[in-house]
């Protein structure tokens, strides 16, 4: 990080953890995408009830396995993200994995439709390619970080805070 010295993690732990902006959202939830490629490293929710707004709902993260290795998303060697409110694109590469990841980030949003522009969910679209001829097998995993609140409330039955989809 440019301006620290690198005796003084504390103040670049800080800077590290500063909000880059919620690249993603409507008016029912908004995420957002580091620029070093942490996707929804912050989740903000609107209730649906008139006084509150904008609860934290926690943070989280993707990681990605493949073949038994594993490789979280602000670790890739490789990371380009572009983001555009109200969507968000990142692409990935890591030669450990031997993928290569190409996302899309997104939450509902419609012209003119409040229904839609409403819904409180935050999106994710990936596409993996697979860099060599060999098959692999490939997951997506997302959690919640032990601080959120969100893993051991009443938004998640059971208390759940992994989901995970195989490729």
């Amino acid at each position: 990080m440019t301006g620290f010295s690198e005796s003084n993690a504390k103040d670049q732990q800080v800077a590290a953890d500063q909000c880059t902006g919620y690249a993603i959202g409507n008016f029912g939830i908004g995420g957002e995408i580091t620029p070093t490629g942490r996707i929804f490293s912050r989740i903000l929710y609107n209730p649906p009830v008139l006084g509150p707004w904008l609860e934290h709902l926690g943070r989280g993260q993707f990681t990605f396995r493949v073949d038994g290795k594993s490789v979280k998303d602000e670790d890739f060697e490789s990371v380009a993200v572009n983001r555009v409110f109200p969507t968000a694109a990142a692409a990935y590469k890591d030669s450990r994995l031997g993928i290569a990841v190409n996302a899309s980030f997104f939450a509902p949003l419609a012209a003119e439709d409040a229904f839609v522009s409403s819904i409180p969910a935050a999106c994710v679209e990936f596409e993996i390619t697979n860099a060599s001829d060999a098959p692999k097998q490939a997951s997506v995993e997302f959690s919640f970080d032990s601080e959120s609140e969100w893993a051991n409330s009443r938004h998640l039955a059971g208390g759940s805070n992994l989901w995970v989809m195989t490729v």
